[in-house]
């Protein structure tokens, strides 16, 4: 098996990761405005994920803020 199928076959796991995180910060946006706060971006990345945690997972939490990026656009404005 050569480097690049086998990099190919470990990129799957990450990606459903990711996925998963984009998710999640697409759903917590909306819950977060459907209770009444509002908040910028900043705070809701802050509440999800402590400063420990954006170390250790840094894709995770770039794609925890693209989901809420996303919610923030289709929904026109800062959740």
């Amino acid at each position: 098996m050569t480097r690049t199928s086998q990099s190919r076959l470990h990129a799957g796991k990450r990606g459903a990761a990711q996925r998963k995180a984009r998710r999640q910060g697409y759903s917590y946006a909306g819950d977060i405005r459907d209770s009444g706060i509002r908040a910028d971006l900043v705070l809701l990345f802050i509440s999800w994920m402590n400063i420990d945690q954006s170390r250790k997972f840094p894709r995770l939490t770039a794609a925890f803020l693209h989901g809420v990026q996303d919610w923030a656009r289709k929904h026109g404005g800062a959740a």
